[in-house]
């Protein structure tokens, strides 16, 4: 476009110019479209497998071995996961017997300790009722007169 010296040039370059960029715009279309088709294109795939022959068993059901198989397997998963927690809880139990351990050597003694009920009811009146420390007395059955020889009035 610099170059042109005439405007027929100028005019033939421009009318190039739009040609061409008709056609980019055309061929960015067409892809956009193509790019579109292929998105949504169905694809078949198709697999197969060849048969696996199986030896044929005479007796296919279970038998006394087959469970006593079965129930050792189960056994031996059983201890895998009863071990396995115990790993697990090893650590934790640990730390707490170290905690109750020094709890009772070191603060336990340090403690106060509580008066027995035995000492705090009696309070020094020195008769003998029910809560004293004497013998319990049994409650009067319902229908039955009470008895003498058994301190009911």
């Amino acid at each position: 476009m610099d170059r042109a010296t005439r405007l027929s040039d100028v005019v033939t370059l421009e009318g190039e110019l739009s040609s061409r960029q008709a056609d980019l715009e055309s061929l960015l279309a067409r892809q956009a479209s193509l790019k579109d088709r292929t998105s949504l294109a169905t694809i078949t795939l198709t697999l197969s497998e060849t048969p696996v022959k199986k030896a044929a068993k005479a007796d296919d059901d279970p038998g006394f071995l087959d469970a006593l198989a079965g129930g050792w397997g189960v056994f031996l998963t059983l201890l895998r996961w009863l071990m396995l927690a115990l790993g697990a809880i090893l650590p934790f139990a640990a730390v707490a017997a170290l905690v109750v351990l020094v709890w009772s050597r070191l603060i336990g003694p340090r403690l106060p300790r509580r008066p027995r009920p035995e000492s705090a009811a009696g309070g020094g009146s020195g008769t003998a009722g029910p809560g004293s420390g004497s013998l319990p007395v049994a409650p009067p059955v319902p229908g039955r007169a009470p008895d003498a020889g058994n301190g009911e009035a």
